[in-house]
């Protein structure tokens, strides 16, 4: 097991990679269709009163640490096959924003 460095060693951009790259996995186990190399998976990353965590609306609202983001979780996806191509924030009729990441395969030549 490698060794993992404390939490107050890590930056908050950091944190902010670690749980976009689970939180993409778990959306994706949900949220990901069958026989499809194209997907758009809404993030949701909620409090318990239901509005978006304080790391989700960075994200939103910051387009260069959301690029980073991806830029970090891209490296992480590159063996297998899925790659982050885009992320689209959109705002509903309540004004609620919302995050989407566009991915998309590519076979992984080995």
């Amino acid at each position: 097991m490698s060794m993992l460095p404390k939490p107050n060693e890590l930056s908050g951009i950091d944190v902010n990679v670690r749980r976009f790259s689970n939180l993409l996995q778990k959306e994706f186990a949900t949220q990901g269709l069958r026989n499809k190399s194209t997907q758009k998976i809404r993030m949701k990353s909620t409090n318990c009163c239901g509005q978006h965590t304080i790391w989700m609306k960075t994200l939103i609202s910051d387009k260069s640490e959301r690029q980073y983001v991806i830029d970090c979780v891209n490296e992480q996806l590159v063996t297998s096959g899925w790659q982050i191509t885009g992320t689209t924030v959109e705002t509903d009729r309540g004004s609620a924003r919302r995050l989407y990441a566009s991915l998309k395969y590519r076979a992984v030549c080995e």
